[in-house]
């Protein structure tokens, strides 16, 4: 069958058709796909523009000669120019420093064929009064678009950051002369308590040559064992308590090992959380503990001595212008015997209330004689001792001796300290002794004093002439046996031990040979006695062979007189 040209056509015009149909659909494809890629680099592209607009760092997009491509705001503000002046224009040439801008530009370019991030800075004078410091990070790329290869530059203000730095380094040079430089002790520690600076005082403290040595030893090795436990408590009560201030004298084991006294003031510093310091501080009080504790042992003993004094011990301030008696104002102190010595309660005296004062007690006749001996003291002597009468109890009067010192302070004031002491007693023995003296003196009695050993310590004339020497120098100190007839020494010592075991003798006799041959009738009364401090033995002989038959009742009486008076002032004694 044949095919007709007019099919052939019809089948040809068919296929055109299609193909056309099939072009024109490739065609519209295509197109829609350049205006979607179109769509997206449009959009790219102002999200670009957008950050670069919106960044607060410096962008610059360079070709591979260093070209300025493209610039953003950040830089129009910094160098004052804008990104149309900028396009076309060496970067580093019109923006780095003379000095450096060659050496950057060749650099970089030196870098095309690498994607490595470079790093380096240098100033922006943005004006002639502020100049600011930029880091750089730049790193080469290719572009799609083109095949090209082209080079981003990120640019950092680190002007504020720099200047914190150098602040920073400068607040730590500061820190440090001040730490090193400073005459107290510093240390750093750690919350364990590990030292971690010491400075140059700290070391000597503890006998170091230099800080370095102590840098890691724990502070607590560093106390003394007795403080020990002490210190680790208040340690730990600090890290709960951040805001005290802690504060202890304690005893440190320096290098050498000996102790030496030291006051730490310690807080804690918080730095982060979680990390927190100890800045401590020593302060060497060695010399003051130890002058306190001499201080204190030295009140102790002055304590102790004024307890165990007999009388009272008293201090007074006095003005300048000083009137009347010292006694007649408040004491400054009075010891407690002043209670013994006036017979009244001592608590009036330390409130210093009237008439509850000394002088108030010191009899009228006797206050000029204790104004006198002051004011001599004040006049220039500086001392004075005086005896005067004071008032004891209800009705008593006792004569008590006052030894004292007055001092001028620098304000012109005065001081008098001194003490007071009961001699009752003592003069009282001295006017028996004076009337038993007398008594003996006028008598022919004899008197002999020996001590526990013999010795003779005192005689009168009529016991020398029973003893056949002349004066009483001459039995001074020497045994009395020595002047004993032959034979009798026995009955001395005797006689001696008897005394001495019963404390008093009356009316012994004894018969001696006499110088002249006759016997020698000895009538013996003897007691034992305090004498200064030491015991003696007083003995008074009255010789019966004078007078045949007992002794005349003057004599008689005269010597039960002597007796008691001698048996009084032991007494007294």
């Amino acid at each position: 069958m044949s095919v007709s040209v007019l099919q052939i056509l019809s089948v040809l015009l068919v296929l055109a058709c299609l193909a056309a149909v099939f072009f024109a659909m490739a065609w519209y494809r295509v197109r829609d796909q350049h205006n979607s890629l179109n769509g997206h680099l449009q959009a790219s592209e102002s999200q670009y523009r957008q950050l670069l607009g919106v960044a607060d760092l410096a962008i610059a997009v360079l070709d591979e000669a260093c070209h300025v491509v493209d610039w953003n705001p950040v830089l129009e503000r910094l160098y004052g120019l804008s990104r149309h002046e900028m396009l076309g224009r060496q970067f580093f040439m019109c923006c780095a420093p003379g000095g450096d801008a060659a050496a950057l530009s060749a650099r970089m370019m030196a870098m095309r064929g690498s994607d490595a991030v470079l790093e380096f800075s240098f100033p922006v004078q943005a004006n002639p009064d502020n100049e600011r410091q930029l880091r750089w990070r730049a790193r080469h790329f290719t572009d799609a678009r083109d095949g090209r290869r082209y080079l981003s530059l990120v640019g950092h203000d680190v002007t504020d950051v720099e200047s914190m730095q150098q602040w920073l380094a400068d607040s730590e040079a500061r820190f440090r002369l001040m730490f090193e430089a400073v005459p107290a002790s510093l240390a750093l520690l750690d919350a364990e308590g590990r030292l971690l600076m010491v400075n140059p005082a700290c070391a000597r403290f503890f006998g170091y040559d230099a800080p370095e040595q102590m840098v890691m030893l724990n502070v607590q090795e560093l106390v003394h064992e007795d403080d020990r436990q002490a210190s680790m408590m208040a340690l730990a009560a600090l890290h709960q308590q951040p805001d005290t201030l802690y504060q202890m004298e304690k005893r440190y084991l320096v290098r050498d090992g000996q102790v030496r006294w030291g006051n730490m003031r310690c807080r804690l510093l918080s730095l982060a959380p979680g990390q927190s310091l100890l800045l401590a501080q020593i302060s060497d009080v060695h010399e003051r503990k130890q002058t306190e504790m001499a201080l204190f042992e030295s009140e102790r003993r002055m304590a102790t001595l004024i307890a165990n004094l007999s009388g009272a011990v008293y201090r007074y301030e006095l003005p300048a212008l000083r009137q009347g008696l010292h006694h007649d104002r408040p004491a400054a102190f009075l010891s407690d015997g002043t209670s013994i010595l006036t017979g009244q309660m001592m608590s009036p005296f330390a409130r210093g209330q009237q008439p509850h004062s000394l002088g108030a007690l010191i009899l009228p006749e006797d206050r000029p004689v204790l104004q006198a001996a002051l004011e001599s003291a004040f006049a220039g002597s500086g001392r004075f001792d005086v005896t005067y009468r004071l008032r004891h109890g209800p009705s008593g009067i006792r004569w008590v001796s006052e030894s004292g010192c007055v001092q001028q302070r620098p304000d012109c004031s005065w001081t008098v300290d001194g003490h007071i002491t009961d001699i009752t007693a003592e003069r009282h023995a001295r006017e028996t002794e004076l009337v038993f003296r007398t008594l003996v003196t006028q008598s022919h009695t004899g008197f002999v004093s020996l001590n526990l050993d013999g010795r003779v310590l005192d005689a009168n004339q009529p016991f020398c002439a029973m003893a056949g020497v002349e004066s009483p120098e001459q039995l001074l100190g020497r045994p009395l046996e020595l002047f004993m007839p032959p034979g009798r020494e026995g009955q001395l010592q005797r006689f001696l031990a008897r005394v001495i075991r019963d404390g008093v003798l009356r009316d012994v006799e004894f018969t001696l040979p006499g110088l002249d041959g006759r016997q020698v009738r000895l009538l013996v009364n003897a007691l034992t006695v305090e004498q200064a401090g030491q015991s003696a033995i007083k003995c008074l002989l009255v010789d019966l062979s004078r007078q045949p038959g007992a002794p005349s009742g003057d004599a008689e009486d005269r010597l039960e007189s002597v007796i008691s008076m001698l048996e009084e002032q032991d007494g007294i004694a």
